[in-house]
């Protein structure tokens, strides 16, 4: 408990200060714009501005920081539990592996339903999971719910799949209170899982689900940066703080009442799991987090198309959140549960300062023209006083974690801002009824060269590159904004490399690594 409060006080004192800087860059940028390139410093000062807002959330959002004591039920005490898990085309021998994980838990078969939902209708799924029951006393489901577009069916996905599991459930086994979630994709983490989830929700009768750590088979070094460490690994243990906990979709278990209460897994967005938290904590539910491994996916997109998709996806649902649910217009939850998904949504609005960084950098380069009209003295001591506080907060704030898995997090974001660029256009044309067609994220890898998929960043690549050269050619490197602008170009073109060698990721080796569960 000392360590949790020297942390969160020390990342409180780092906080406070990165704020004053902040605000004194800010002011020193306002009263530094260059009168004779007014329309590009106005542009550099809202890409400026956007930046500081995002780390200002951030000082909130971290001012908090609680590890939720571990309940652990005791042999005897377990209550029957329902694991739904929804498939559509994933491969026959990846869904019974992990229904055959659920069954090697330490949890007692006679207390345990494990309800399989298939919108794929594979009758050799079928056949294997009446052999596998044929094997164990575990009540082993297979499923069919409604066809897509039937007027009985309550959503068109995985929602739609889950609710008709749901109302399966329901009505064959009334008596059950706490339902699991779990990927078909998804093998049990720890298996003690639903010992320490079941643990929680029967000590605490307010908490409405439980989620944990996702993790997932990766290559050497995790270059996709699927297994989000910090997110899971410290970013959660704020949001829990502030119960701003939300599903991420499987290692979660659910209060049966508390799905009832939101009306089954609402279907509005493309996925289920962060609407279905948020309807829950806007009826003043309760989201717990538990730092134990509950889910291992038994692969991760490691191909851009596939990599594309997923995050699309996640930037999607959160940004149509954003724009059509948002949580500030609510009095339905507190300020800290407000900033936390402001934090999320702003991630992804975020890119286009990247993009507006890259235009105001090439301008400088190509034209000798600055946003900023200050003497180079005043200019490295502002702005190296905010990358170093930046980078002592960001350090501080991770505490646990490996510095390279910010670094690498924040090369695959800035990699992505194009994609998130399409998401939050996206999020705005397709309006609140409608949204974009949903396809599940593939369960194989495509090795190929991507160089179409990544050609934007590509280009940005090369106009910073070439802004470079041609800058040096010219022999003023010294002129405004000379040095300054070569640093920012290539740290952008280091940024966006990330992404580039992904793409042409396992067309010269093929090692795949397993990556062992903490």
């Amino acid at each position: 408990m000392n360590k949790i409060i020297s942390y969160t006080l020390l990342v409180r004192t780092v906080g406070i200060v990165l704020f004053g800087i902040i605000i004194w860059n800010l002011i020193w940028v306002i009263n530094v714009f260059n009168p004779r390139a007014p329309l590009l410093s106005s542009i550099f000062i809202i890409g400026f501005g956007m930046t500081c807002f995002s780390y200002i959330i951030s000082i909130m959002t971290n001012w908090g920081y609680k590890i939720p004591t571990a309940r652990h039920l005791l042999d005897g005490q377990e209550p029957e539990v329902a694991v739904l898990i929804p498939t559509y085309g994933e491969p026959v021998d990846m869904v019974i592996r992990t229904i055959e994980s659920v069954i090697d838990q330490d949890w007692p078969h006679d207390k345990l339903v494990i309800a399989v939902g298939d919108d794929g209708r594979n009758e050799d799924l079928n056949n294997a999971i009446i052999k596998l029951s044929s094997s164990t006393p575990v009540k082993i489901i297979y499923h069919t719910p409604y066809p897509k577009g039937h007027l009985l069916r309550m959503g068109e996905a995985k929602a739609g799949n889950l609710n008709s599991l749901l109302r399966f459930i329901l009505k064959e086994f009334p008596d059950i209170e706490f339902i699991e979630t779990r990927d078909a994709d998804d093998l049990v983490g720890s298996k003690l899982f639903l010992k320490y989830c079941l643990g929680q929700l029967i000590d605490d009768r307010s908490i409405s689900f439980v989620q944990t750590i996702k993790e997932c088979q990766t290559s050497n070094g995790d270059p996709f940066s699927n297994m989000e460490s910090v997110f899971y690994r410290q970013v959660m243990f704020s949001r829990h703080s502030s119960n701003a906990v939300f599903p991420c979709g499987s290692g979660l278990v659910w209060r049966l009442r508390e799905l009832r209460r939101i009306g089954g897994f609402p279907h509005w967005n493309l996925v289920e799991d962060l609407q279905s938290g948020y309807e829950i904590l806007l009826l003043g539910g309760k989201g717990c987090y538990l730092p134990i491994v509950g889910a291992v996916g038994q692969i991760a997109p490691e191909d851009i198309p596939n990599f594309y998709k997923q995050r699309g996806t996640w930037a999607l649902d959160t940004l149509r959140l954003f724009f059509w649910k948002n949580p500030l217009f609510t009095n339905k939850l507190t300020v800290g549960q407000k900033l936390h998904f402001l934090e999320l949504e702003y991630s992804y609005i975020l890119s286009f300062a990247v993009f507006i960084y890259v235009i105001i950098i090439s301008i400088s380069l190509f034209f000798n023209i600055a946003p900023l009209v200050a003497s180079k003295e005043s200019y490295l001591s502002h702005t190296l006083t905010l990358i170093i506080a930046i980078e002592i907060f960001n350090y501080v704030r991770i505490r646990g974690i490996s510095y390279k898995y910010l670094w690498r997090s924040r090369r695959i974001w800035i990699g992505l801002s194009p994609v998130f660029a399409i998401s939050t256009i996206k999020a705005l044309l397709f309006g609140p009824y409608k949204k974009p067609a949903y396809k599940v994220t593939r369960k194989s890898h495509m090795h190929s060269w991507y160089w179409q998929e990544t050609i934007t960043q590509y280009l940005i690549i090369i106009v910073l590159s070439s802004g470079i050269i041609y800058r040096m050619t010219k022999g003023n490197i010294d002129s405004i904004f000379g040095y300054e602008s070569i640093a920012w170009a290539l740290f952008f073109i280091y940024g966006y490399s990330q992404v580039v060698k992904n793409s042409w990721f396992m067309i010269f080796k093929s090692k795949l690594s397993i990556v062992p569960k903490i």
